[in-house]
C-alpha cells in the first residue's frame, strides 16, 4: 500500500495491463520511481481472446518473463470459417493464456522490480503540466500525487483522460462491440492449441481453451446485429452455425464481459 508521504512520483503508469505493467517494469528496473494505478481488482478477466503471437511471446522473452507462460498452451493451429468453407493454416510460436494469468503475473513482475501497485483505483489527470502533472486517485486511495511523467495505458473509452489532452473522443458509427465469455465446458471439435475463427456477415467470433481448462469465445459482433438478437449469446451462436454447422456449442447461461 502506498505510503502517506509518497506524493511525487517519476512516472505514473495509468493501466496495469500488459502495456502498462511491461512500461513499469521496465522503467522501474532502470530506477525511477514508478507508480502503476490499475482500476480493477486483480487477477481479473478482460474482453481478449486471451492468445499471444509470436511477436507477444518474444517480447516477454525479451522482458526477462518468459516463464510466465509456462502454464499457457503453444499455438499450432489456426481454423477460418466461413459460410460453410474452411482453411486451416498452422501457427508457432503463439501462446494461449488468459488475460486474468498473464495480467496479475506482469503486474507482480513489475512490482517486485520495484514499481508501487495500487489497484481498485480510477486515475483521473488533473493537469499536464511541467515540472510535475497532477494525478487525482479515486478508490482504495482517495488523493493527489505528482509525476515528471504520465503514462496512459487504460486502452480506448475510457473517456478519464481525453480532456486533459484537449482530445475529443470519437466513435465511428460502424465500429463493432467486443464480447468475451469463458465455459468450463470443452466442444469435441476444439483442440487444444487450436484457435477456431467463425466470421458471418455479424461480425466474428474467436475459440481457444485457456491453461486453466476453460473455453475462452471472443467475439467483435456489429451493434445491429447485437439488438436483434437480443442477447450476445444468441448472436454468437447464430455466428458460429452459419460459418459451419460443426461448431455446434452449448453457451447455457453464458456471462459475458
Amino acid at each position: 500500500m502506498m505510503q502517506r508521504d509518497d506524493e511525487h512520483w517519476d512516472v505514473v503508469v495509468i493501466g496495469a495491463g500488459p502495456t502498462g505493467a511491461a512500461s513499469a517494469l521496465r522503467l522501474a528496473r532502470r530506477g525511477h520511481r514508478v507508480l502503476l494505478v490499475e482500476r480493477s481488482r486483480f487477477p481479473r478477466d478482460k474482453v481478449c481472446g486471451g492468445c499471444l503471437s509470436g511477436r507477444g511471446v518474444e517480447e516477454l522473452r525479451q522482458l526477462g518473463c518468459l516463464s510466465i507462460l509456462r502454464e499457457g498452451i503453444p499455438l499450432q493451429e489456426f481454423r477460418l470459417s466461413c459460410r460453410g468453407s474452411r482453411v486451416n493454416l498452422s501457427v508457432k510460436g503463439g501462446v494461449s493464456i488468459s488475460r486474468a494469468r498473464l495480467d496479475n503475473s506482469l503486474a507482480t513482475w513489475a512490482s517486485e522490480a520495484g514499481a508501487e501497485l495500487l489497484t481498485q483505483t480510477t486515475a483521473v489527470i488533473e493537469s499536464l503540466e511541467e515540472p510535475e502533472s497532477r494525478v487525482r486517485l479515486v478508490g482504495a486511495v482517495n488523493r493527489v500525487v505528482k509525476a515528471k511523467v504520465v503514462l496512459v495505458c487504460s486502452g480506448l473509452g475510457k473517456g478519464r483522460w481525453q480532456r486533459a489532452l484537449g482530445l475529443e473522443e470519437v466513435v465511428a458509427r460502424e465500429s463493432l462491440i467486443g464480447l468475451t465469455t469463458l465455459c468450463s465446458q470443452r466442444p469435441e471439435w476444439l483442440k487444444a492449441g487450436q484457435i477456431e475463427m467463425a466470421v458471418s456477415r455479424e461480425g466474428y467470433v474467436g475459440v481457444a481453451l485457456q491453461e486453466d481448462g476453460r473455453v475462452n469465445l471472443s467475439a467483435a459482433v456489429k451493434k445491429g446485429a447485437l439488438r436483434e438478437a437480443l442477447s450476445p449469446t444468441t448472436l454468437v451462436t447464430k455466428i458460429l452455425m452459419n460459418s459451419d454447422k460443426s461448431l455446434e456449442l452449448d453457451l447455457g447461461d453464458s456471462q459475458w464481459l
